[in-house]
Order: structure tokens, then sequence, then C-alpha cells
């Protein structure tokens, strides 16, 4: 066995469930059990409980923490132990973090290769983590927002959806339909019981001016090729009608949603994607929306480091799918602290697919 296929050492992998999440059902945790020693499966069911939680995976030091809950379940993970880093020492070291696909958008999960939780894919991946089997890491620069790192943040339709997926699954929890108010049928459902009337009764886009506040910015194409020349620093990068923006470091939104084709392309830089493309034009291209292929005369693709949005209205907003108000003002920049991810496709083989759940 070579010295890159050791097994990890007792202590040395930690897993962080978050217990409100619907996949981590007490099955499923009763079955990750068995691969994991008790010690090292820590189950949150409140803020107050993750940051316990981070206290001990700091003190400890564990070398690799892997997450299950969803893209909200690791920043929630990730600042509270870079918290309690920060408490320690001055210069933070990052564990290596996994993202299990244990969450409703799993955008990292996909980014990562990940395998599915079904057939004991889940089991696995922390399998083959404990065994030294998962060496290789994906560089994951992060989006610093309102004093969050984030994969992903945005305004306007994107978080519009989000909100009114949260209401439907709501309003059908608990009752005999509730299975089509979660996953992916219940987003679907959603958008065409709330999000299309509503943004048929007001098809105005808002007015948004976008500002580069940091290193020379560009416009780029679907591969992340430059477009046109730089934009320097106080220039303005964008200015015109906006349903939705959002910045990433991550190709991936909720669902396997392939929405930042070249997010990864550059390290130290986000993408920034601005559309007015309308809720009818998004829908009859889903397949090509879904898999990163969508053009468009009214969608705006750059690559920045920090940028100041102002808008003429407040609009939705979203930290990783987490609902967080309405914004008429914002700025994303690139975080001083990036991850090292674990690409678990490096184990398995098994190379991300840009349409998972469209498939499935």
């Amino acid at each position: 066995m070579s010295a890159s296929q050791q097994p990890q050492a007792a202590g040395s992998v930690a897993v962080l469930l978050n217990a409100n999440a619907r996949s981590v059902s007490p099955r499923v945790v009763r079955a990750l059990s068995e691969v994991i020693p008790s010690a090292d499966l820590f189950l949150s069911h409140s803020l107050e409980e993750a940051d316990e939680v981070a206290r001990v995976v700091t003190e400890r030091g564990y070398q690799t923490v892997l997450t299950g809950g969803g893209d909200g379940t690791f920043i929630g993970f990730l600042n509270a132990i870079a918290e309690r880093l920060r408490e320690r020492s001055a210069k933070i070291e990052l564990p290596r973090f996994g993202v299990l696909r244990m969450g409703t958008g799993n955008a990292l999960a996909y980014h990562a290769g990940a395998s599915p939780l079904r057939r004991a894919g889940v089991q696995g991946d922390i399998l083959r983590t404990r065994a030294g089997q998962v060496q290789a890491t994906r560089h994951l620069d992060l989006v610093e927002v309102e004093g969050s790192q984030a994969p992903f943040s945005g305004l306007g339709h994107d978080a519009l959806i989000l909100n009114n997926y949260l209401r439907w699954k709501s309003l059908l929890a608990g009752g005999p339909l509730r299975r089509l108010g979660e996953g992916l049928i219940g987003y679907f459902l959603s958008i065409f019981a709330f999000t299309v009337p509503q943004t048929l009764a007001n098809p105005r886009p808002a007015w948004v001016k976008i500002y580069n506040e940091g290193a020379p910015a560009w416009a780029i194409d679907l591969e992340g090729r430059q477009i046109g020349p730089a934009i320097p620093a106080g220039e303005l990068l964008y200015e015109g009608p906006c349903h939705a923006t959002a910045a990433s470091t991550c190709p991936y939104y909720g669902f396997g949603i392939r929405m930042f084709p070249a997010a990864d392309h550059t390290p130290g830089r986000m993408a920034l994607r601005v559309s007015s493309a309308s809720a009818l034009e998004l829908l009859t291209n889903m397949r090509s929306v879904w898999v990163g292929t969508f053009t468009s005369p009214r969608v705006h693709d750059f690559q920045v480091e920090r940028v100041r949005l102002e808008l003429d209205r407040p609009m939705p907003f979203h930290i990783a799918g987490d609902a967080e108000g309405w914004r008429d003002e914002v700025r994303f920049a690139v975080s001083a602290q990036p991850v090292q991810l674990l690409d678990f496709s490096s184990a398995t083989g098994r190379d991300p697919s840009p349409t998972p759940e469209l498939a499935a």
C-alpha cells in the first residue's frame, strides 16, 4: 500500500451531519454509524450545537471534515470552524472538507463527484476517505458576502424560486401530498404554482448598476474565455435590466444545474452572471440551462474579484440557497481563505454529471 493510500488514523476524519436535513433520517444515521466510529460522528440540531461541534473538531485537530445536509450545512460548519480557529490562532489552517450528497441542492457534492445517497453510495465515500483512497482535492475559492463565506449567492428570480419552493414545501408538509412538496418535483411544482404567475404579473426587471471594486475584471464566454477589454477597478461593469444576478465559485447550483460553467476557470476569481431573461425563456430552454450551454443576449457573464451591486428596488436575496430577505445593495468578493475540497471522483472514476437530477 502506497503512502497516499495509508488508512486515515483514528480520529482524523470527522463526519458532521445536519439533523434537520430531510435525508439525515434515523435510518441513514444508523447506516453511517456502521462505517464511522461514534466518536467521529456528529449530529447537530441547532446553530448552538453546530458551534459546539466546531469547538470539538478544532480542539481534536481533525485533518478531514465531511459534512452532510447540503450546501447550507457545509457553509454553516465551515464558518463555525473558521471562527473557532481564529480564536486559537491568527493564522488559520482549515482541514480538508468533503461534502456528502445528503441535501436538497448539493451543488458542491455534484462539483466534487460525491456518490448518491442510495445504494450505500455515501457510506462508500466515507469508507474510501477513511481508507486514504480520496487524496485528490479541488481548490475552492469562496464568495464573501455580508460576513459569510459561501460557494454562491444571488438576488432576483433564483432567490424568489427558492422562497417559493420553501413556501410550497411548508404548505404540503405533514399532509398526504407531502412528497409533492419535496425534492425536484416540489421545486418544479412551486415554480409553476407561484413563480410563473408572479413573474407574469410583474414582468418588469429591476435596473442594476454593477461596479468593479477589485482587480481588473472582464466579460467571459461559457468556456471562461475573455471577451473584450479588461475593466479596471472603479469602473462600471454592467448597467441594465436584471431579473437575476449571482456570484459563484462553483459551476453548479441546486439539483445539479450547471448555472456557472466557468466558475472555477480562474483561481482567485468568481463568476458573476446577470440575466434579464424571462422565466418563460428559461423554462423553454430548460435543458440547455441545466447543462450549462444556454446563451442569450439577455444573459451576461463576467470573471471578477470584488463587485458592488446597486438596484433600483429591493430583490429577494439568498446565500448558498438559504433565503436572507431582500436587498437593494450587495457586495460580493472572493474570500481570502480558500478551501481544499475532496474530489471523490478521483477514487470512484465518476465524472460529475451536468444533468444528474434531470436525468433521474
